[in-house]
């Protein structure tokens, strides 16, 4: 994302982590960035991909928000996604295990998604 800034947000209410901070021209946008885990099975056996998918159906019009998952486990995924009426939704994590490179798929609600691989800065 040329031109692109990461802002922290600071509101525990809101249902967003952060926000990007875009231009285009001479007009900015702001898009909230909400961040999942789907997290190891050492942390947390019971969660899935169905319910991270679950929870964010119930969040109803939230078509400004873009919801990145880290996906922080090995599995094989054969899931039915709900409809989403999210902003974008993409897929990250490391494609190697001493997370040296790194992913980033999407956007998944969009025919065209592309994946994206990248180093860790060292």
């Amino acid at each position: 994302m040329p031109d692109a800034a990461v802002d922290v947000a600071h509101v525990e209410d809101a249902d967003y982590d952060a926000v990007v901070r875009s231009l285009r021209g001479n007009d900015q946008y702001f898009t909230p960035i909400q961040l999942k885990e789907y997290v190891p099975n050492v942390v947390n056996e019971r969660v899935t991909l169905d319910g991270i998918f679950n929870k964010l159906a119930s969040l109803g019009d939230s078509s400004d928000l873009v919801v990145a998952i880290y996906l922080n486990r090995r599995f094989r995924w054969q899931v039915e996604c709900p409809p989403l009426n999210l902003g974008g939704l993409y897929f990250f994590g490391a494609a190697v295990p001493d997370k040296s490179e790194w992913f980033l798929i999407g956007d998944l609600l969009k025919e065209d998604h592309s994946i994206s691989t990248f180093a860790y800065p060292r």
